[in-house]
C-alpha cells in the first residue's frame, strides 16, 4: 500500500495496482474508491455529498461498455449504459427499487430511438417521437396509437380494437386541434363515418349506411354541435335527394 494526504493506492503481491481511495474533501474518508484487475479498472464507486452513501457507481465490463448507477434517494435508482466510445446506449429508472425499470430510454448513436414505461412505448426518429404505443386497460396490447408531426405534436390517433384493427382515427393540426375523424362502425375495416373540422369548428359528418363506398348522409352543424344542414341520397346513387336546411338558426 502507498499513502500519501488524501488518498491511497493498494497493491497486489505482484505489483498490480488493486484499488485506490480518494478524499475529495479533506474529512478524514474517502469519497472516491476504484479497483482494478489485471491493469484496468473494473468500477468505480463515488460519495458525491459525504454521507456515507455511495450515489454513483460506475462497473466496466470486457466488452468495452460502461454501465454507471446512481442512487437518486426518494426518486429511486438511475442505470446508464454506455458503450466503448463513450455514448449513452440506455437509460433506466427504477423508481421503487424492485429490480424493475419503470422507465427505459434506448438510444443509438447519442440519439433516443425508443422508450418505454408501464403500458407505453415510443418509437422516436431523428431524436424526437414518431410513434406513441398505449396499452389503456393493461391486458399487454396497444389500444390506441400515437403518430406525431414536427415537433412532437400529435398528428394522428388511432384507437384499435380487441383484435387490434383500426376502429377509429383522429387527425390534428398543428395548433393540436382535431382537424378530422373516420370510424368503423363495425368492424369492416371500412370507415363508414368521417367528420371534417372547420377553422372556426363548425364540422361536417358524412355517413355510408351499407359500406358500399356512397355517403348516403351528409350534415353540416355549428361549432357547439347544432346540425344546420342535413341531406340524404335515398337511392344510393351518389346524389343527395332531400335536403334540410335551417341557416343560421337554432339548429334542425
Amino acid at each position: 500500500m502507498r499513502e500519501s494526504p488524501g488518498q491511497r493506492a493498494h497493491y497486489a503481491h505482484d505489483g498490480a495496482l488493486e484499488r485506490t481511495e480518494l478524499d475529495t474533501d479533506g474529512d478524514g474518508r474517502f469519497e472516491i474508491v476504484e479497483t482494478y484487475r489485471a491493469g484496468k479498472r473494473t468500477e468505480r464507486r463515488e460519495d458525491r455529498n459525504g454521507d456515507g452513501v455511495w450515489e454513483r457507481v460506475f462497473h466496466w465490463n470486457p466488452d468495452g461498455t460502461v454501465v454507471c448507477t446512481e442512487d437518486r434517494g426518494k426518486k429511486g435508482l438511475r442505470i446508464t449504459t454506455y458503450d466503448a466510445a463513450g455514448k449513452i446506449r440506455r437509460v433506466e429508472v427504477d423508481a421503487d427499487r424492485d429490480g424493475t425499470s419503470e422507465l427505459v430510454w434506448e438510444y443509438e448513436k447519442g440519439r433516443v430511438v425508443r422508450a418505454r414505461e408501464p403500458g407505453k412505448e415510443w418509437r422516436y426518429e431523428n431524436g424526437r417521437p414518431a410513434e406513441g404505443r398505449i396499452d389503456t386497460d393493461g391486458d399487454g396490447r396497444p389500444e390506441r396509437v400515437e403518430r406525431y408531426g414536427a415537433g412532437g405534436k400529435v398528428a394522428r390517433v388511432e384507437e384499435l380494437d380487441s383484435s387490434g384493427r383500426i376502429k377509429r382515427v383522429w387527425t390534428y393540426g398543428p395548433d393540436g386541434r382535431v382537424t378530422g375523424l373516420a370510424e368503423d362502425t363495425n368492424g369492416d375495416g371500412r370507415f363508414e363515418v368521417r367528420v371534417e373540422y372547420a377553422p372556426d369548428r363548425s364540422f361536417v359528418r358524412r355517413v355510408d349506411h351499407d359500406g358500399d363506398g356512397v355517403w348516403e348522409l351528409r350534415e353540416r352543424c355549428s361549432p357547439d354541435g347544432k346540425l344546420l344542414v342535413r341531406e340524404e341520397d335515398l337511392n344510393g346513387d351518389g346524389t343527395y335527394d332531400v335536403r334540410q336546411s335551417r341557416e343560421g338558426g337554432d339548429g334542425l
